[in-house]
């Protein structure tokens, strides 16, 4: 069998194919098309050789440069993916949303091949929309997904995570970082980009958290400023990237964070409290959808957040217990691809 995935942009996409991709080399090889930037890093941090296309997000006005952009770019990187298909040959092509995702999967419905898309958010994005005309299979991470068509087969997955979260001791993570294992530790993270407004509240509130150990992700926009305002601060840890996400998981007792369907989906794995505050200007606002359905936290919309709600939130979810998420999305979604595969033969 033979596998492509489609995946790009940021860790969002990227490390759900990852995770997918992991347990389908077991049953075949597997392909990935991406784009330029950090998705090709990651992908090649993983081991893998991406096929890379050249592509711009639109945005979504219809008379401006950057449509014509798009449009060409994209002429241009359907050709391309025509000859990448016809030459590997794949039995099933799987995107996992967002702009990278169409050249290659219109090539594959030009080709025959059967398609499956993956909608991770609770709202079904622009690019599964359109693409979901020329699918095989919808597979979703929430039953309750809004804007699903209603013309196709959509089959209930959840979101793949990596093999490696939720697996590492909490002992070994806490000794990876030098933490005291006697202190409850925070996570905070805005997504693989940062959050400045994440940032900014809890600097304001860092004096009232002295009591606890801080793992903190700032984007690498935010970095050299924070590293300069925590610099004295022996009880935090400070990254602007950390690819060593297992690790972090493991080690803390709660997590700050935006509601990027990934990210949330590795939070129920490792059933951590959490602290949601969803990014407002996600397509469809579906950061908010996503939040309002995770069981163990708590949300606080951007327009509304201030370092005292911030403040109050931790307190409320500090003392919550772990709720282990027992769901393997990894392998629901694999089984789905097997099925295709095995029609189409």
């Amino acid at each position: 069998m033979k596998v492509v995935i489609v995946a790009g942009g940021t860790g969002g996409h990227i490390y759900p194919a990852i995770a997918m991709a992991e347990v389908l080399r077991q049953e075949g090889e597997v392909f990935f098309v991406t784009q330029t930037g950090k998705s090709s890093e990651l992908l090649k941090k993983e081991g893998y050789k991406p096929f890379i296309l050249s592509l711009e997000k639109w945005n979504r006005r219809a008379f401006s440069s950057n449509t014509l952009k798009v449009v060409l770019l994209n002429i241009v990187a359907i050709f391309k993916s025509l000859f990448f298909l016809m030459k590997k040959k794949p039995s099933v092509v799987v995107g996992m949303g967002g702009f990278v995702s169409f050249p290659t999967l219109f090539s594959s419905w030009l080709l025959s091949i059967p398609i499956i898309i993956c909608e991770q958010n609770a709202v079904f994005g622009l690019a599964n929309r359109i693409l979901s005309r020329f699918s095989s299979q919808i597979a979703l991470s929430y039953e309750e997904t809004l804007l699903v068509p209603k013309n196709k087969k959509t089959t209930l997955v959840g979101n793949p995570v990596r093999r490696r979260i939720g697996r590492v001791s909490k002992k070994d993570a806490i000794f990876y970082f030098g933490l005291d294992p006697n202190k409850s530790t925070i996570l905070i993270m805005g997504g693989s980009q940062g959050a400045i407004s994440i940032n900014k509240a809890v600097l304001e509130i860092l004096s009232g958290l002295s009591s606890f150990q801080i793992l903190w992700i700032t984007g690498e926009a935010d970095y050299p400023y924070i590293k300069q305002k925590v610099q004295s601060k022996d009880n935090v840890r400070i990254f602007a990237f950390l690819y060593e996400m297992e690790m972090a998981y493991s080690a803390a007792n709660l997590v700050i964070s935006r509601a990027g369907a990934t990210a949330l989906a590795e939070i129920s794995k490792c059933g951590l409290p959490a602290v949601l505050i969803p990014y407002p200007k996600a397509c469809d606002n579906h950061q908010l959808e996503n939040a309002r359905r995770y069981k163990n936290g708590v949300v606080i919309e951007e327009k509304e957040l201030t370092a005292e709600k911030l403040l109050s939130a931790i307190s409320e979810m500090k003392d919550k217990e772990r709720l282990p998420d027992q769901n393997d999305s990894t392998q629901n979604l694999v089984s789905l691809i097997l099925t295709i595969n095995n029609e189409g033969q």
